[in-house]
């Protein structure tokens, strides 16, 4: 082996043991921890700060702690009566709380506890004890509304007794507040009577605004109606003065049309099918009507001569002496003095061919009818003689 080769086999070996001994020599600290650094076990210096830090080789030691919070809770809830903690008003129940903390001493919490498990140990120890010591003193009410201010009172005892082991408590919180199994029935109890209660105290009030909206409602109904009725007599009123002064006018231009007609409209609301009964005398004024004939005079209504249909023209009838009969061809038939001297016998009829009462009336009118057109013509005097 050359000299050569054994200074560049040296200066390899010294290379890397001068690489071994650089890295050695530095430690990181990055912004989510802090050093401690020990010499033969005993702390020598504390880095806080990131940055990049020297220590002597194989000789110091580096030891990092947390710099962010940590948690500190019990490790399982235990229901026994040991841990049991009893109200002011001596109502019994079970706590399960937690906290946070950071280290602000790195040599003291070091020197104190070593650990992080035996320092999460010592403080859920302190916190118990800061909350039986703080919730003896209050009701079971204020520990449920009130809890904010009893919080802030515990963490300030843990934090104050955790000073020592260089860790400082920054919260404490409250995770579930249990009830023995006896009391958990007379609990519920008394919830659902109080929400009873204040459902029932929320229903008479709606009950009240209710009362008050209909009352409100009622009275501007009955003012509305007021003033509607208010209008409408008004109106009426007016409407009743228009009417009676078209009936004076009327009653002006014609009285006895008026009268009429004033009558007619007290028949047909007096009058009623199916529905009045009237005992009174028809002589009376109220059927002065019925029982008056009079002619109403219409006068003339015009025909167009060219709307009349065309009538055949008759022939003049002859010249009738008294007693002729005039034939169906034009002449005269004088009459048979045989006819006249007919039997009695003939002259009744017999009881089984006699007419109607109603057509022998019928019958008989006519040749009266016919007797007053001929009278005229038979009473008229003959004329004078010179």
């Amino acid at each position: 082996m050359t000299r050569g080769r054994i200074v560049g086999i040296g200066a390899g070996i010294l290379l890397v043991v001068l690489v071994i001994l650089g890295f050695s020599s530095i430690y990181v600290v990055d912004p989510t921890r802090q050093a401690l650094v020990l010499r033969f076990g005993d702390p020598v210096r504390t880095s806080t700060e990131p940055g990049l830090y020297f220590k002597v080789p194989f000789i110091d030691n580096v030891v990092y702690l947390e710099r962010r919070l940590i948690r500190f809770e019990p490790a399982q809830l235990v229901r026994d009566e040991e841990n049991q903690i009893v109200s002011l008003d001596r109502r019994r129940f079970y706590i399960l709380a937690f906290g946070e903390y950071r280290i602000t001493d790195p040599l003291e919490y070091y020197q104190s506890v070593r650990t992080q498990d035996l320092a999460n140990a010592r403080l859920v120890a302190i916190l118990d004890r800061s909350v039986r010591d703080v919730l003896a003193d209050a009701n079971y009410l204020e520990i449920i509304a009130a809890r904010e201010g009893l919080l802030e009172e515990i963490t300030q005892r843990v934090s104050a007794q955790a000073a020592v082991l260089g860790v400082e408590v920054v919260d404490v919180k409250i995770q579930r507040i249990l009830l023995p199994q006896d009391n958990i029935d007379s609990t519920y109890a008394r919830m659902q009577t109080e929400r009873q209660q204040e459902a029932a105290l929320i229903r008479a009030e709606g009950e009240e605004a209710a009362r008050r909206i209909r009352a409100e409602a009622d009275r501007e109904v009955t003012v509305t109606l007021a003033n509607a009725n208010r209008d409408a007599e008004i109106l009426r009123g007016a409407g009743d003065a228009e009417a009676n002064r078209i009936y004076a006018n009327a009653y002006g231009q014609d009285p006895e049309f008026f009268e009429f007609f004033r009558s007619m409209q007290a028949y047909v609301q007096g009058l009623q099918p199916d529905s009045t009964t009237l005992l009174i005398s028809p002589d009376t004024d109220f059927f002065r009507f019925f029982n008056e004939l009079g002619v109403i005079e219409t006068p003339p209504v015009p025909i167009d001569p060219e709307l009349l249909p065309e009538l055949p023209e008759l022939p003049e009838a002859p010249d009738v002496a008294p007693g002729e009969v005039p034939d169906v061809e034009g002449g005269l038939i004088a009459p048979d003095p045989a006819d006249d001297a007919a039997p009695a016998d003939d002259a009744v009829a017999p009881a089984d061919d006699a007419a109607p009462a109603d057509d022998a009336g019928a019958e008989a009118d006519e040749p009266a009818a016919a007797d007053e057109e001929a009278a005229p013509a038979e009473e008229e005097p003959a004329p004078a003689s010179p």
